[in-house]
C-alpha cells in the first residue's frame, strides 16, 4: 500500500484524538507529508472507525493518487491522462 506506514500512523493518531475527545465524529483532518506526497484523512468518516485504506494519498499539487494494489497506482491528474 502506498505510504502504508504513514497511513497507519494517521489511523492511530485519529483513534487517540477521538478517544481523548479532541476530535469529534468527522470534524477536522490529520495529514502526513512524505516527500512529494501527502496522506490525508477523508471527509465524512468517523475517525474512531477509520482504516488505513480510507486515507487518501495526494500529490502536492492536489491530485489524488488512487491505489489499485501494492504495485499499481493510478494518477488522476490531467497531466497523467494526457500522457
Amino acid at each position: 500500500m502506498l505510504l502504508e506506514r504513514e497511513r497507519e500512523e494517521i489511523v492511530r493518531a485519529c483513534r487517540k484524538l477521538s478517544a481523548a475527545g479532541l476530535m469529534v465524529g468527522t470534524a477536522g483532518n490529520v495529514s502526513v507529508l512524505a516527500g512529494d506526497l501527502v496522506a490525508v484523512t477523508p471527509s465524512g468518516v468517523d475517525y474512531a472507525e477509520l482504516a488505513a485504506t480510507d486515507v487518501g494519498v495526494y500529490r502536492l499539487d492536489g491530485h489524488l493518487l488512487v491505489v489499485l494494489d501494492i504495485d499499481r497506482v493510478l494518477d488522476l491528474s490531467p497531466e497523467a491522462a494526457a500522457a
